[in-house]
């Protein structure tokens, strides 16, 4: 199926508006639920990447990245 055909648009273009929603942020609607399903497994991505004493929202960030990708099958 061309969904991208259907939304009127080309899958790069499609990319290009998603990326800039993800950048802005999800709504506080999906945004608190996700946090609350995965924030165990991103605490634990943080404890084994980041250093246990000096980590900060950054190493949060590369984690929540990673758990997501991983989630999806895709190799990071």
């Amino acid at each position: 199926m061309d969904v991208y055909g259907k939304l009127g648009c080309t899958r790069d273009d499609f990319c290009t508006m998603l990326l800039e929603e993800i950048e802005d942020g999800i709504t506080s609607e999906y945004s608190a639920k996700i946090a609350d399903a995965i924030a165990e497994k991103v605490a634990v991505d943080v404890l084994e990447s980041a250093d246990p004493k000096e980590w900060n929202a950054c190493d949060i960030s590369l984690g929540v990245g990673r758990v997501i990708l991983k989630r999806f099958g895709v190799d990071v």
